[in-house]
């Protein structure tokens, strides 16, 4: 039973090890196709595709409604930093 405890810690810090050299990163894929009103906007981040990601990103934090039970809340949204209106909204940001 001892070894199959020891075998089974092993596997268990190789996992552990594994999952944070690599980590898990929650990137951008693609960009919202509408213009996100400036009174929602509660602040940013930038997404370098020289990193982890593939693309280049704004990720603006967004306030709105939630459908189940109308609390405001924090949500993400991906915008092309190529975009007028992005550079606008980052410049009003900073």
């Amino acid at each position: 039973m001892a070894p199959s405890l020891s075998v089974l810690l092993s596997c268990l810090i190789i996992i552990i090890q594994f999952s944070q050299a690599f980590g898990i990163y929650d990137c951008c894929i693609s960009y919202t196709k509408s213009k996100l009103p400036w009174k929602a906007i509660r602040g940013f981040s930038i997404q370098n595709s020289n990193e982890v990601c593939d693309i280049d990103a704004v990720i603006f934090q967004v306030s709105r409604r939630s459908a189940i039970n109308k609390k405001l809340i924090l949500v993400q949204v991906c915008t092309d930093p190529n975009q007028q209106w992005v550079q606008s909204w980052i410049e009003k940001l900073q």
